[in-house]
């Protein structure tokens, strides 16, 4: 007789919490967050130890013997489905069926209210001090978002905020580069954030460099030996060095190697203020949303990637949906100099400046789609309609499935293991997370 998996439980993830080390601060200006965000009316936020300085990105090391999988189930009208059971899901480990050992369904706020009215308390129940039903922290990505993008933005702020915020509803604005609204469920102070907000993405590029390689073109040479891409860049070396061909092939590996360091780098800081946010989103009240507003941003570091997949073990563990709100509809996109050709007549010629801008701008969504999909989160486009667009973002789904598989015959040596996950219903579309990586022994 096949045991009946057990509902999941907080304690029962404590449990199965190996270490666990205070994270690692990015060094940008960040050692104010766990006191701002941890300063709401929590009883538990006050014990919370404020790191004593930022440091480089590191490893949370928390190691389980289970793998939470958060999934959203919606129908041909993209109406969530809420009333599916441990039965109706199978769940694929590289490609191999896994038996669960834990299921549970996570209502949003919303649904809750609605049980609650259909079953009132008893009138002689006595009443209970209000807690904030939904903690929103909004992560503007000012690392890349351009001037343009933000002004659109900060222009917009106001009717973006409005009717998103309920007066149940306690939110923060945060940005890489140390604007902190503080936890409050005033407008007017959230808008003020946003307009203290500048961009810092000019900083990201080297234009000295010659040639100016950016980090899609640079993994394009390096690891997906494009040789293609790499005659764009001698080309463009050569119009701007006038070297002798020799230096010129010099000079393109080097430039690529300096991008390729220069964008993993990126990626890893970029990964790791998002993963010390949600860690410390665990210990806020209501049901957790964090939102992050940007255009995008590159990832092939395998690092990057491995913190990615952490992000999503710790918000799956705490019921955190992370959304992620495309602002490129705002930017006009990320092209570097690689990307359009600049300087290329081969580039112009062979159509490579165009393939290079459209991949790369689809490889730009990566990881934010996968932090949505990985979390329940909603991972919206067209941010020219950024009102209704973060309206979206901010809604938590109705039900939240929690599968749960044992990773107690898993090898640890830190593999990527492509995940599948199958709903016995037609006609319905599932978002899940696409995989993870294994645990690694230290």
């Amino acid at each position: 007789m096949q045991s009946r998996a057990r509902p999941i439980s907080a304690l029962r993830m404590a449990s199965r919490l190996i270490a666990l080390s205070l994270p690692a601060f990015s060094p940008l200006a960040v050692a104010s967050i766990s006191c701002s965000l941890l300063s709401v009316s929590v009883a538990a936020a006050q014990e919370a130890t404020q790191p004593t300085a930022p440091s480089a990105p590191g490893w949370l090391l928390i190691e389980v013997k289970a793998l939470l999988i958060p999934v959203v189930v919606r129908d041909a009208h993209d109406q969530v489905v809420g009333d599916l059971s441990q039965s109706d899901f199978d769940v694929f480990d590289q490609g191999k069926r896994q038996p669960m050992t834990g299921f549970s369904v996570v209502r949003s706020a919303s649904a809750a209210v609605g049980d609650a009215a259909a079953s009132p308390s008893p009138e002689s129940a006595p009443p209970q001090a209000s807690a904030p039903t939904r903690s929103i922290v909004i992560l503007f990505d000012d690392r890349h978002l351009d001037a343009t993008g933000l002004t659109d933005i900060q222009n917009r702020a106001s009717k973006m905020f409005a009717g998103s915020i309920g007066p149940d509803d306690r939110a923060v604005v945060l940005s890489y580069y140390g604007v902190n609204s503080g936890m409050t469920n005033n407008t007017d102070a959230l808008v003020g954030a946003v307009q203290r907000i500048k961009s810092h993405a000019a900083n990201l590029a080297d234009r000295a460099r010659c040639p100016d390689v950016d980090y899609y073109s640079a993994n394009q040479i390096l690891n997906r030996h494009d040789d293609s891409q790499y005659q764009v860049e001698i080309e463009r070396a050569a119009n701007c060095s006038h070297s002798r061909t020799g230096d010129i092939e010099a000079q393109v590996h080097q430039a690529a190697n300096e991008a390729l360091v220069e964008g993993d780098q990126d990626a890893m800081l970029t990964l790791s203020y998002i993963r010390d946010v949600v860690h410390t989103m665990e210990k806020l009240p209501g049901r957790r949303t964090l939102i992050f507003v940007s255009p995008g941003f590159l990832n092939y570091s395998d690092e990057a990637m491995r913190m990615e997949s952490q992000i999503v073990n710790i918000a799956a563990r705490a019921n955190i949906a992370i959304s992620a709100l495309d602002a490129r509809g705002l930017t006009g996109g990320m092209v570097g100099a690689s990307q359009n050709g600049g300087g290329s007549i081969f580039a112009q010629i062979t159509g490579k400046a165009q393939s290079n801008a459209h991949e790369s701008s689809s490889e730009n969504d990566d990881p934010m789609a996968q932090l949505a999909e990985g979390t329940g989160g909603s991972f919206v486009r067209g941010a020219n309609d950024l009102e209704q667009q973060f309206r979206r973002a901010a809604v938590a789904p109705d039900a939240t499935y929690l599968l749960e598989i044992s990773l107690n015959s898993i090898k640890p040596n830190g593999s990527y293991h492509a995940l599948r996950v199958k709903v016995k219903r037609d006609g319905v579309k599932i978002q899940a997370r696409r995989g993870y990586f294994a645990p690694k022994q230290h």
